[in-house]
């Protein structure tokens, strides 16, 4: 629960919101191109989707602080969080309902640091749109949540060294 938003939401839920960011990691497997069709899961239908923004990482690296991230950064790009929901719920980690085969739509563009610098505000809040069934919403503001966020030791660079690799 990256967002204030998001949190509000599970907490109206009844989900009990963690003090702490939750991370996870989508499995390269997953990862398709932005017109690949995502295929439905023989052992579940309850697929959920949001857009998100994708962090390319450029060079292999560890341990990175905050004011050394952007140096790693390959760039940006738009990527479709899809979720197997059931099957998140089945891992304190979520990595199991996020890396399904197909789920990982990203691009079609990776835009570089270089050409732009990427800001995230509250005010006003962005709201990444995915493209739904005409039933349904999916926007957030991407409003970070309070608490301990930025501490090198709640980044993913603290446990697990990033490698740049090719997805297909």
């Amino acid at each position: 629960m990256n967002y204030a938003k998001h949190a509000e939401d599970a907490r109206r839920a009844g989900v009990q919101v963690p003090d702490t960011q939750v991370w996870f990691n989508k499995q390269v497997s997953c990862i398709n191109g932005p017109f690949d069709p995502v295929h439905m899961p023989r052992v579940s239908d309850k697929l959920d989707y949001e857009a998100e923004l994708g962090v390319a990482i450029g060079r292999r690296c560890r341990h990175v602080s905050a004011k050394d991230a952007r140096s790693v950064i390959a760039g940006y790009m738009v990527c479709n969080d899809i979720s197997v929901r059931d099957w998140q719920k089945r891992s304190a980690t979520m990595t199991l309902g996020k890396s399904f085969n197909t789920t990982g739509p990203t691009g079609p563009w990776l835009v570089t640091g270089s050409i732009h610098t990427l800001t995230m505000s509250p005010h006003p809040p962005v709201t990444p749109v995915t493209p739904v069934p005409p039933c349904c919403t999916c926007t957030r503001a991407t409003r970070p949540t309070a608490g301990p966020r930025s501490s090198p030791r709640s980044t993913p660079s603290s446990w697990s060294a990033s490698t740049p690799r090719p997805t297909r």
